[in-house]
């Protein structure tokens, strides 16, 4: 399942062009298309579009 949720995710990254203000657009339509957002997807959205990883630890995990 990680793999194909990873997978997932870099066709959503990649459909936004990579893009750091498109990261909100990404993490949405990741966890629309899995029902849930993992945080290894959320990581690797932080490596694909330069964001630091504590912008998203300290925003987007509770």
């Amino acid at each position: 399942m990680e793999y194909v949720a990873s997978e997932k995710a870099q066709e959503i990254v990649n459909r936004w062009e990579c893009k750091s203000e498109n990261i909100i657009e990404m993490m949405h339509d990741v966890q629309s298309d899995l029902n849930y957002l993992p945080r290894d997807v959320i990581f690797q959205i932080s490596r694909t579009t330069n964001v630091p990883k504590s912008t998203f630890k300290n925003n987007y995990c509770r």
